[in-house]
Formats: structure tokens, C-alpha cells, sequence
């Protein structure tokens, strides 16, 4: 029994030092490397995908930044050229590819007397002319600036007289439920009269030109009668129409501000910062900006939302910054910003885009505070020798000297800034892991989105 015991011993001894024994793993290794093989690869894939979708959305959004300044400084020739009499205009047109639609259009030529208007003998706003131009595929709608003659006197008069007291859009008589949509509508009583001198003519050219894409602008107060027009063709035709001012004043109240951001998503407001106009009027009633504000320096480089210039507290020396030569100086720098974007990693984006948006708001802010403090009844710039302040506006046959010439290719469709803000924050900001980028329709960001960055090198001569 005990021989027995001993051996059955032995045999567990034996048989447990074989099962500690190190094992043979030929037969399975080749197994365990494929698995991680396989792993790895699909990990690779996986991450090599999700870069290629980095890759897109930087191109797509960098090609967006592009197209936008492009489109800006586009209509910022416009508004150079439309300084000139009609045959200057004419040839300046023909020579960039374009053609006038009807002739150009003059507020004096309207019925209505200045005087009625104005109590003055020409009207200030957009210095008394507009025209409508097109191409194969867009049509332009420019306002000019305030002429030199009208001074500052007159313009700034015009803006905080206390007479200028909001009214009704006429145009918007015949459809209440738009014009009530965001509530009691009501805009800057000189700019609606004055805006009543182009209205006809300027439907009238639209009209001709039904299948183009509408863009349209105006520098100063030409601004203010651009953001009107806009918002009358949109609500008439139910045409897109891309609008652009620069340095141009606040038209209307918070329920035009809304109804014009509702109708015309893509609206566009370039300020260089500092510039005076775009602060007033404000002193008496509730004036309010819409659209989308691009605020830049003298370097070109977009300011802040922390930093924006909005208080009516200016001084004489900020009076320039609302010159045509500034805005142009400030727009070539930026688009070479945004060319060098699109050309180097290394580079810092030329455009926050989600400034657009929060600096709109932080500027509406920033302003309904600043005239908080104004005293009821008076102008900030009451103390300022206006008349020592000349508005410069060169005219076209200096144009080339003062303003030189950029060329571009054909102006594309801005779309909607939507496409490149999630929740507010621009792609920019968002981690590649977090990007919802199953739900962003990539090939349509941009139309024919390039495999590669564009080389822009010739953009700028």
C-alpha cells in the first residue's frame, strides 16, 4: 500500500514539473503575430483615414478663408471703380471682364427733390450714383462712397441729427409678416429715403439677369444703402445675395439687424479698427449692426473680439482709418495672410472664423454700453474741427497709383459660414478625435475641392 502511495506520488510530481515546464509555442506564435499583425494595420487604417479627413476639412477650410478675402477684395475694387464718371466706368469694366447693365444710376436724376430729403441741394449717401454690373455668372450691385464735397460736416450730421428718426421700410408694406417677423421694424429714416432714389432702376437691372449670383456692396454710407438693397431683393425675388460693406454704418434697429442676418446669411462687414462710421448712429436710438463683422488692423492681421474698437469716444486721428487708401493697404495684407495659409502648415490661420460670429456680438455689446454713457442730446465728436478732416476718395484715373490693381480668377460663391462652425467653434479649435466629421458633407464644403492645396502664387501681382 505504501509502494503504491509512493509511486502515485511520484507520478503527481512528475507530472505537475511537466506542466511547469516552459511550453513549445511553435505551433501558436504564428497565430499571436498575425492577430497583431492585423490589429496594428486596421489601427493604422483607422488613423490614416481619420488624418486624410483632417486633411480635407484644413484644405476645405483654408480654400473657404481664401475665397472669402478674395471675394472681399473683389468688391472692394467695385468700390474704387465706381468713383469714376459713366464712360470711366464703362471702361474700366470692360476691362476686367464685366459689363454695365443699363446706365449708371445717379440719385439726382431721381424725381424726388434733394432738398426734400436732405434740405440740402445733392444727396450725401453713396455720393449720389450706384451702377449694376455683370459677367457670365455674377451680378454686381455697387454703391459709391461719400463723395469728397459732401465733407464730414455733412456726413456726420446726417448720421446723429436728431431728426433722423427710424421709419418704416416701405418696400415691406405688402408683406407684414416679414417685416413683423422679429418685431417692430424699424430703420434709419435718411437711408431709407435715400436708398427710394436707386430702388427702381436697380430691381429693374436684377430682374434682367435672373440666373446670376447677386453680390452686393458699397464703402462708407454706400454701405448703408447696400445692406438695404440687399435686404429688398432677397425679400422680393428670393434670390441668394451675398452683401459686403466696409466701413459702413448701422442701418437699422435689433429687429432689422435679425430679419437682415435671417434673410442674408452672407453678409459681411470688413472694419478696419478704429474707423469712426461704423459706430454711429447710436446716440438716440437703438441702432444695431447685422451680418458678420471682419475687423482688421493696419497689418492685416483680424482683431480679436476682446479687442474690437466700438465706443463713439473717437478722436480726430481716427478719422483717416475710414479712408478707401487704408482699407485697401490693410485688404492686400490680409490676403497675403490667407494665400500663405493655404501654402504653409507652419502658418497661423488668416481668419478665425469664429470671430466672425463673436465678434459681431461682442461689438453689439461693446457699442449698446459705450452710449450708455454718452450724455442724452449730444455727439461725442461735437468738440472735433470737421472741417479739417477731408474724406479722401481718389478718383479713377489716379486709381491705379493709389489703389493698385489685383488679379484674380473668377469670383466664386461664398458659402455659408455654417459649414465651418460646429456649436459656434470653428474646426480650427475642435480635436480631430471630437470632429463629427461623419456628419460634415466634405465634398460639398467646397465646390472641387482639391486633392491638393491650391498654389496661389499668381494671385497677387
Amino acid at each position: 500500500m505504501k509502494s503504491y502511495l509512493l509511486l502515485l506520488l511520484c507520478l503527481l510530481l512528475v507530472s505537475s514539473a511537466l506542466a511547469c515546464a516552459p511550453k513549445d509555442d511553435s505551433d501558436t506564435q504564428p497565430f499571436s503575430q498575425s492577430n497583431q499583425s492585423t490589429t496594428s494595420d486596421e489601427h493604422k487604417e483607422s488613423t490614416d483615414a481619420s488624418q486624410a479627413k483632417k486633411d480635407t476639412v484644413d484644405i476645405a477650410v483654408a480654400k473657404y478663408r481664401t475665397d472669402l478675402v478674395v471675394t472681399v477684395m473683389k468688391l472692394f475694387q467695385h468700390s474704387a471703380w465706381v468713383l469714376g464718371d459713366e464712360d470711366q466706368i464703362r471702361k474700366t469694366l470692360s476691362e476686367n471682364d464685366l459689363n454695365m447693365s443699363g446706365a449708371l444710376i445717379r440719385g439726382e436724376d431721381h424725381s424726388s427733390s434733394s432738398k426734400e430729403i436732405w434740405g440740402v441741394e445733392s444727396p450725401p449717401m453713396s455720393g449720389g450714383q450706384a451702377y449694376v454690373a455683370y459677367n457670365d455668372d455674377s451680378l454686381f450691385v455697387i454703391y459709391r462712397s461719400t463723395d469728397a464735397e459732401d465733407g464730414w460736416d455733412l456726413t456726420l450730421n446726417v448720421l446723429t441729427d436728431l431728426k433722423a428718426y427710424y421709419t418704416d421700410l416701405d418696400f415691406l408694406d405688402d408683406n407684414p409678416e416679414l417685416a413683423n417677423k422679429f418685431g417692430d421694424l424699424k430703420v434709419h429714416s435718411g437711408f431709407h429715403k435715400e436708398y427710394l432714389r436707386y430702388r427702381e432702376q436697380v430691381l429693374s437691372q436684377t430682374q434682367k439677369h435672373p440666373n446670376k449670383r447677386i453680390y452686393v456692396s458699397g464703402h462708407s454710407l454706400g454701405g448703408a444703402l447696400a445692406s438695404l438693397t440687399s435686404l429688398d431683393i432677397v425679400a422680393q425675388t428670393g434670390r441668394d445675395v451675398t452683401l459686403v460693406t466696409f466701413g459702413a454704418p448701422r442701418v437699422g434697429n435689433k429687429a432689422y439687424q435679425q430679419l437682415s442676418d435671417h434673410l442674408i446669411p452672407a453678409t459681411y462687414r470688413v472694419v478696419i479698427n478704429g474707423d469712426p462710421i461704423p459706430r454711429v448712429p447710436g446716440s438716440v436710438l437703438d441702432y444695431q449692426h447685422s451680418g458678420k463683422v471682419l475687423q482688421i488692423d493696419e497689418k492685416g492681421n483680424q482683431v480679436s473680439p476682446q479687442d474690437l474698437k466700438s465706443s463713439p469716444m473717437f478722436q480726430s486721428f481716427d478719422f483717416p482709418k475710414h479712408h478707401l487708401k487704408p482699407y485697401h493697404a490693410s485688404l492686400v495684407k490680409l490676403l497675403k495672410h490667407c494665400i500663405n495659409d493655404q501654402k504653409n502648415e507652419d502658418m497661423q490661420p488668416c481668419i478665425d472664423l469664429a470671430w466672425l460670429e463673436s465678434s459681431s456680438k461682442a461689438e453689439r455689446e461693446a457699442s449698446r454700453k459705450a452710449w450708455q454713457v454718452v450724455p442724452e442730446g449730444t455727439i461725442p465728436w461735437q468738440s472735433i474741427d470737421l472741417k479739417d478732416l477731408p474724406i479722401d476718395t481718389p478718383k479713377i484715373p489716379d486709381i491705379k497709383q493709389a489703389l493698385p490693381e489685383l488679379q484674380f480668377s473668377n469670383i466664386l460663391p461664398v458659402l455659408p459660414l455654417e459649414n465651418f462652425v460646429i456649436d459656434g467653434i470653428s474646426l480650427d479649435d475642435i480635436p480631430i478625435n471630437s470632429l463629427p466629421l461623419d456628419n460634415i458633407d466634405i465634398d460639398n464644403l467646397i465646390p472641387d475641392l482639391p486633392i491638393e492645396k491650391p498654389d496661389l502664387k499668381n494671385l497677387i501681382k
